[in-house]
């Protein structure tokens, strides 16, 4: 479960959208852009008008960030509030910026991720030579008003969450998942193995990808090195200390990601590819300009230059992204289950519904706007039980399925294995229906591995 605004800005796009499949989405695309408009104000404020154009096409073509954020989920919301966050922060609004932050967090709790971030560019935006001389922005102002911008949202939250069928759900509940504790069976070096190869598909193009590896540690380290050494002192270069800031919140969300108890969905890596792309525009344009001083190019060869450069960079990235996206269908995981609704609505009544503990979106956007109804029976059997006796009259079917790829932590085990071990489960289940109804296998598709059972309920018990 996540926090009330997820849920509040998809209801009002759908009703605005006449509750149309696009009106589920269309807020989450102009969520990406209005946060790729910040991204770009973001950029010019610190590092100029090139890096800053260079993000803003790097940025929203990544093909996870184009597969997450185009959805009905809270990735586009949560993204827009962040980068806005950091966007005021930069030009030293501070109750702006703590609306934004603490609307991010009322989309999505991870937003607390990035507090330092915030902060420091606001600690960065009093020390700017054309700041430092203002006594309005001393820093307990700020604070003070930060504290301010964040109050109504967080009220809401909190009012919000104590009347919910289970109060504060997206907080305790949420954390007590069992995929928490399953993640603490993963070594530190596979979670940052697998982090380390999502983050690539932020980006797309093998050559991008191959530039922020080098470019993040590199920026990172030498940053810090010559503000150790006494090079420069970061208030005079501050282009130089948001660098630092941006590739270390890129280390900091991926190393945050290592820890035990924080499990492995792609989704997680979406929130670092805005500074990803910062920082990436900003070393491709350094690498340029040392590039064309070092060969002593003249103008209009260095011109000629910057163009071969972008067109290589911008087909590459178009590739990828086409060949990522060229089988990409919405949903992406089908595994039977519009062949399944296709079936029930030839041969089934006109009053079908069918349960399902797994492909919930699936269901739901193939159902959209047919005869069938579904409803989620939460992988819990008595809570199916309760289902069947709530719809007994109408004809009911039991969708049920499996992946031959395995979670990691299963991984010693065959397909074989993992096969009987499902069918004996279902077995069992079967055995504990038995006294309310019986399942008559009607479609089936050995390939996906999925059943579609008819429920059948006992009149005489």
């Amino acid at each position: 479960m996540k926090p009330f605004m997820v849920y509040y800005l998809l209801a009002f796009f759908q009703w605005i959208a006449g509750g149309s499949g696009l009106g589920g989405r269309c807020g989450a695309i102009l969520a990406m852009c209005a946060g790729t408009l910040f991204l770009y104000g973001l950029g010019r404020k610190w590092f100029g008008r090139l890096p800053a154009l260079i993000a803003c096409a790097i940025y929203p073509l990544g093909p996870l960030v184009i597969e997450e954020q185009v959805l009905a989920k809270p990735e586009a919301f949560y993204m827009l509030f962040i980068i806005g966050a950091a966007y005021y922060a930069s030009s030293l609004r501070p109750l702006l910026t703590g609306l934004f932050f603490s609307l991010a967090f009322c989309t999505k709790s991870q937003a607390a991720f990035f507090f330092p971030l915030v902060m420091i560019l606001l600690y960065l935006s009093v020390t700017l030579p054309e700041n430092s001389d203002r006594s309005r922005y001393r820093w307990y102002t700020i604070l003070f008003r930060f504290s301010l911008g964040t109050v109504p949202p967080l009220i809401i939250l909190v009012v919000w969450s104590a009347f919910t069928m289970i109060p504060f759900a997206w907080l305790g509940p949420e954390l007590s998942q069992a995929r928490y504790q399953a993640a603490t069976a993963l070594s530190f070096g596979y979670k940052f193995d697998y982090w380390i190869s999502v983050s690539g598909m932020l980006l797309g193009s093998f050559l991008l990808q191959v530039l922020a590896l080098i470019a993040v540690p590199c920026c990172f380290s030498f940053v810090l090195a010559g503000w150790a050494g006494h090079r420069y002192r970061l208030r005079d270069r501050p282009d130089l200390a948001a660098l630092a800031l941006f590739s270390g919140a890129v280390l900091w969300h991926i190393l945050l990601h290592c820890m035990p108890h924080m499990p492995l969905y792609e989704r997680y890596m979406v929130p670092h590819a805005p500074w990803l792309a910062l920082v990436l525009a900003w070393f491709l344009v350094w690498s340029f300009n040392r590039g064309c001083s070092l060969l002593k190019l003249k103008p209009r060869l260095r011109t000629y230059a910057s163009f071969a450069c972008i067109a290589i960079i911008g087909l590459s990235q178009a590739w990828a992204v086409g060949w990522y996206l060229q089988d990409y269908t919405l949903p992406k995981k089908n595994n039977g289950v519009p062949e399944a609704v296709r079936y029930i609505e030839a041969h089934g009544q006109p009053d079908a519904i069918v349960f399902s503990a797994k492909s919930k979106p699936e269901f739901l956007y193939y159902t959209f706007q047919s005869t069938v109804d579904y409803e989620c029976n939460k992988n819990d059997l008595h809570f199916l039980k309760r289902l069947i006796r709530r719809h007994r009259r109408r004809d009911m079917y039991w969708f049920l399925n499996y992946e031959e790829r395995r979670n990691p932590l299963l991984s010693s085990r065959s397909d074989s294995e993992y096969a009987n071990k499902w069918r004996r489960s279902f077995s069992l289940q079967q055995e504990l229906l038995e006294p309310i109804c019986t399942l008559e296998l009607v479609w089936s598709d050995e390939k996906q591995h999925a059943y579609l059972y008819r429920i059948l309920v006992n009149r005489n018990r």
